[in-house]
């Protein structure tokens, strides 16, 4: 389940990234740009981009070095002990203490880096929103609205 859940983020994340990169280095996407766009949308997608990196060496980390259920007790090199399992007649593994000192700490910045990078990703796409709307939507709706507006007759008086 590990494998489809990080399967799925590569997808979510990583292609997002790649995808959102792409687009701001593309010379018709930058020409149709205006105001601040490309610029908030490379800071935010940078921002997502490191978080990302984060998120795969802490992760990378803990899956190499963590142990396994066979061997749950890995000190060296980090202080404190890695999740501790304990595997029951019918080969199930169940935990019983959750990881200590270094490993939590490295728990805690692997699941904060993903959290960055999916709220970037949600800030990056209500930027395209804004934008979008801002210099696309609004200026006919203005239009629409202005050829609307009815005039003073004579009739009225």
């Amino acid at each position: 389940m590990t494998l489809v859940h990080l399967t799925g983020a590569q997808f979510t994340f990583v292609v997002y990234l790649v995808c959102e990169f792409a687009s701001l280095m593309d010379e018709d996407n930058i020409a149709d740009m205006k105001g601040n766009e490309r610029f908030a949308r490379l800071v935010i997608a940078s921002i997502g981009a490191l978080a990302m990196t984060v998120f795969a060496i802490s992760y990378g980390i803990l899956t190499f070095f963590n142990g396994s259920l066979l061997s749950p007790f890995v000190n060296y090199p980090f202080a404190g002990t890695s999740d501790w399992y304990e595997v029951d007649a019918l080969d199930k593994a169940n935990l019983i203490r959750p990881a200590q000192g270094g490993w939590r700490a490295i728990k805690m910045v692997s699941y904060f880096a993903e959290y960055i990078v999916a709220f970037c990703i949600l800030i990056s796409l209500a930027v395209i929103n804004y934008f979008f709307y801002r210099y696309t939507v609004k200026p006919y709706i203005k239009d629409d609205e202005e050829d609307h507006v009815c005039e003073e007759t004579d009739d009225d008086e």
